[in-house]
């Protein structure tokens, strides 16, 4: 090793240990350290100067309209109203929870607010008025709106068609770095398929699923961007509303991809078998059997088919429709978990140790979606030799 090398790795050794000293000072492992005595035995979170204590709203939030947006906001100052009110019936409210709910009633009602004593601590006005706001629920009768995770959603969508239009538009014998790129990923991607599916089928199968694998790797790995947490619609120093939110962390994006998922498969055993591919759930060949074995008194035989019609056949097209629920939430839990890791791994002890997180994330969006992918080829090759099977039986 080098002079020039030796420098280069004690410069960086020393980098890394200047970011984990720094992670532990700025830090809420470092701000528990320095907590006072009385703060701890009120049950304060300590918190860093940097990193806000991390907040998780498994709804998505409302970004637009600004009318929509507004009432979500008053929403959830309903909800932090009510928990105050709840407390200060319990016992006393600090001077710091008391500042916060009186700026919470002034931004609801758009007037100061004051704060009454013992049981008229707000008025019954302002108590209506929270009452109905959280009756009312977070989002508006019937009205179109746009939340964060439909925004990421749609920025994933134009990401990954522009990526294919760039790579595609000067197409050359000689391809350059980001047309090879691009021919790389999908002869890539195709491979895959090929080799479940064979090169005959592999046409047809594959745009669904290269647009399932690359819809979900890109929401994962965009969401990792610093600037992702960064942008919203700020109550203080603290953004209330987050602008964008990753797209598989709002459960109704793996279940819309779910039901894509589903509705393919099923298409293609139709495309197949026809009305025969309903076969595979009502067994009438079974139970035709299963009167003839009865009545040459083959009991056993007779309890065979029987079982497969009545039973069999049942779990089948049960089993098509867990598979919705089991592509839901898994995609929608491991991706939930790394966005809480990242949010607590930065809370923690933030530059450091987030940079391991966030190489993980970036492992765990790739297997995500080649799991999702990969899971919806394997059901679609099975619907594809199930019709090979039956055409070779007759």
């Amino acid at each position: 090793m080098g002079s020039g090398t030796g420098k280069f790795v004690a410069f960086g050794i020393l980098i890394v240990v200047a970011l984990a000293i720094a992670g532990l000072i700025t830090g809420a492992i470092g701000a528990g350290l320095t907590q006072s005595e009385e703060d701890k035995d009120s049950g304060l979170t300590a918190e860093g100067p940097f990193i806000p204590k991390p907040a998780v709203h498994l709804p998505a939030q409302v970004a637009f309209p600004t009318a929509d947006r507004t009432h979500y906001r008053d929403f959830l100052f309903a909800e932090e109203i009510e928990g105050y009110l709840e407390k200060a019936e319990h016992g006393h409210l600090s001077e710091d929870e008391e500042v916060r709910l009186t700026s919470l009633l002034s931004q609801i009602t758009g007037e100061d607010a004051e704060l009454g004593h013992g049981e008229h601590l707000i008025t019954e006005t302002q108590h209506h008025l929270i009452e109905e706001l959280v009756g009312e629920g977070p989002y508006q009768g019937n009205n179109v709106i746009i939340t964060n995770s439909i925004l990421s959603s749609w920025i994933a969508s134009i990401v990954l068609v522009l990526l294919f239009i760039l790579g595609a538009r000067k197409s050359a014998m000689i391809p350059g770095r980001f047309q090879n790129f691009v021919e790389i990923a999908v002869e890539g991607l195709l491979s895959f398929v090929a080799g479940t599916v064979g090169r005959g089928h592999s046409r047809m199968i594959f745009p669904v699923i290269a647009t399932i694998f690359l819809f979900v790797l890109i929401n994962a790995w965009i969401a990792l961007l610093p600037i992702y947490p960064s942008l919203g619609f700020k109550d203080g120093d603290i953004i209330q509303i987050h602008l964008l939110r990753p797209a598989g962390t709002d459960i109704n994006m793996p279940l819309a991809l779910a039901l894509v998922s589903f509705f393919f498969v099923e298409w293609l055993g139709f495309k197949m078998l026809g009305l025969g591919y309903l076969s595979k759930f009502i067994r009438i060949g079974s139970l035709k059997a299963g009167f003839v074995a009865l009545f040459t008194f083959q009991i056993l035989d007779a309890f065979q088919y029987m079982l497969d019609f009545f039973f069999v056949g049942p779990l089948e097209a049960f089993s098509e429709l867990v598979r919705l629920i089991s592509f839901t939430f898994r995609l929608f839990g491991n991706m939930t978990a790394g966005e809480i890791l990242v949010l607590v791994s930065a809370f923690l002890v933030p530059f450091l140790a987030t940079v391991g997180v966030y190489g993980l994330e970036l492992l765990v969006g790739f297997i995500q979606a080649l799991i999702f992918s990969g899971l919806t080829l394997v059901f679609a090759a099975i619907a594809i030799t199930s019709h090979h099977a039956e055409g070779e039986a007759h």
